[in-house]
């Protein structure tokens, strides 16, 4: 995955804005389910950190709808980082 998508991500400080637009944090009512919780399983796949299942779900259950990137205060592009992370689960290097 691209290093230099970390940069961005750890810029979040965790507002938990992004909770009241995500589709899958409303449906599941858990924080697990939320953007800022996806840039945490992100994070650790940049460190080395294979997705258990329940991660690779987590990240698989995101609608990739961009609302986060709207409303994210730090300018985050959670989506891309998303996307970026589902590709490398389908094609892993």
């Amino acid at each position: 995955m691209d290093e230099s998508i970390r940069d961005e991500i750890i810029r979040c400080g965790a507002c938990r804005m992004c909770f009241d637009v995500c589709h899958s944090y409303q449906l599941y009512l858990d924080e697990r389910f939320s953007p800022m919780y996806r840039l945490l399983i992100i994070r650790k796949m940049l460190d080395g950190t294979p997705p258990d299942k329940m991660a690779r779900r987590i990240l698989e259950d995101c609608t990739l709808c961009e609302g986060c990137d709207g409303i994210c205060t730090e300018q985050i592009p959670i989506t891309e980082a998303i996307r970026t992370a589902l590709e490398e689960l389908k094609n892993p290097q």
